[in-house]
């Protein structure tokens, strides 16, 4: 996944790891990111100061890239009951996440506050 202005691309990978490169000199920038399982799914955030990953657990990861040289431990949405498969951003209200998940439901997320929406999209 790009950064929105094509700085950074962040990688996933079943290793429990999320990493961010620098496009420019391809080569890893701030600290490696742990995760409790396997990751697979990741977005930005419009201005590039979050990083949120998700995967095999149910919780999504938020990580503050504000400062990469110090990246601090994650904050975490918390609301599936099982793993997640999607994270995406709404292009017009930049702080809307939606997410989606093993347990069949879709979530709207405002990040910032770090809640999601009352009722559940349930698919079957």
């Amino acid at each position: 996944m790009f950064s929105a202005d094509d700085k950074w691309l962040a990688s996933a990978s079943f290793d429990k790891t999320a990493k961010i490169w620098d496009t420019t000199t391809h080569q890893q920038v701030g600290k490696t990111l742990q995760h409790n399982l396997g990751v697979y799914a990741l977005t930005f955030n419009e201005d590039g100061t979050k990083l949120l990953v998700a995967g095999y657990e149910p919780d999504i990861y938020v990580w503050d890239l504000t400062n990469l040289a110090s990246i601090p431990n994650p904050t975490f949405l918390k609301g599936h009951q099982a793993a997640v498969n999607i994270l995406d951003f709404n292009p017009v209200h930049a702080s809307i996440l939606a997410s989606t998940s093993d347990d069949k439901t879709l979530l709207l997320w405002n990040v910032d506050q770090g809640t999601h929406t009352t009722s559940r999209c349930w698919f079957e």
